[in-house]
């Protein structure tokens, strides 16, 4: 990365073009906040198309997690990952965002649900994490549909 943060991400919809540019069907999504006119980066969501399509050969388990992100904006790295039959780990989607609370978890498996087929596809799909606030986010936004969620302690 060269030159400032902030100039960096002022670019943020430059990089989300040429991710759609060279990975045509994935999904990317970019949010900001308007300040008087001013836009500030909020949160980036990334499911590649690839990452989607080899979910389909992946065991039904997603694990869920998140860590901070260490540098002058700070903020959260939100991630899924599945695993294929040789045992393999699997990214399926990514997010950035401000802080993780329900309300950034509840955006990120929105979107992932949406990306990997919906909820029919989901129904039986095994979420697991290690945070009450995923745990949460998950019975509150997955109440459609019977689901399994292992919570690791």
């Amino acid at each position: 990365m060269e030159g400032s943060f902030r100039e960096q991400y002022k670019i943020v919809y430059d990089y989300a073009q040429e991710l759609l540019r060279s990975n045509p069907g994935s999904t990317v999504k970019v949010s900001v906040d308007d300040n008087d006119g001013q836009k500030t980066f909020k949160r980036l969501y990334v499911c590649l198309k690839a990452c989607k399509d080899s979910f389909v050969s992946c065991r039904p388990i997603i694990g869920l997690d998140g860590c901070f992100l260490k540098g002058k904006y700070g903020g959260e790295l939100l991630s899924a990952m599945a695993r294929d039959g040789n045992d393999q780990m699997v990214p399926l989607a990514y997010c950035v965002v401000e802080v993780e609370n329900k309300e950034t978890w509840s955006w990120f498996l929105e979107l992932l649900v949406d990306d990997l087929g919906g909820v029919e596809v989901c129904k039986g799909i095994t979420f697991m994490s290690d945070q009450q606030k995923v745990s949460i986010c998950i019975t509150i936004y997955i109440t459609v549909f019977i689901y399994n969620l292992c919570n690791i302690s």
